[in-house]
């Protein structure tokens, strides 16, 4: 015989709770023939049902840990790679912003280091001069530096 879905073992129960009307006309064990007897084979269905749903309650726990400790894992990878990441882009940046204070510090030559220098060329290098001239030479050097990262 097939047995009961949730729904009708929880009108089964419904019907049996109510006080008032406790006999099996509207049981759903009476069209299975359990009529008389259907609350004992009621008892053995919610036990049933309550096994499963522990088991099933059990079942999620462990799914949940597992899923709950590969989301820290990545969490804790995605940080440190963060970190890392930040890392190395303070040191790779730094001899861009050496080469530009280097800059700053009067040389003899007066010679620009900077390649496609704007400067004119009957202009000395002045370092402030140069510095401001070039920015946008420095900043793509620096958007250059994350693009290459961000290819890694």
């Amino acid at each position: 015989m097939n047995k009961l879905t949730e729904e009708q073992i929880f009108k089964a129960l419904e019907w049996h709770t109510n006080e008032e009307e406790n006999d099996c006309i509207e049981c759903p064990y009476k069209e299975r023939k359990y009529f008389g007897n259907c609350v004992e084979f009621l008892l053995k269905d919610i036990l049933n049902l309550l096994n499963r749903q522990k088991a099933e309650i059990e079942r999620l726990k462990i799914r949940n840990k597992t899923l709950t400790e590969i989301t820290n894992n990545y969490d804790w990878k995605f940080k440190k790679a963060k970190s890392e990441a930040r890392k190395e882009f303070a040191e790779r940046v730094k001899p861009i912003f050496k080469e530009m204070f280097d800059l700053m510090i009067d040389d003899d030559e007066g010679k620009c280091i900077i390649e496609n220098c704007k400067k004119h060329s009957s202009v000395p290098c002045m370092n402030e001069y140069c510095i401001k001239e070039n920015k946008e030479a420095w900043l793509t050097k620096i958007d250059n530096l994350l693009k290459e990262m961000e290819g890694d």
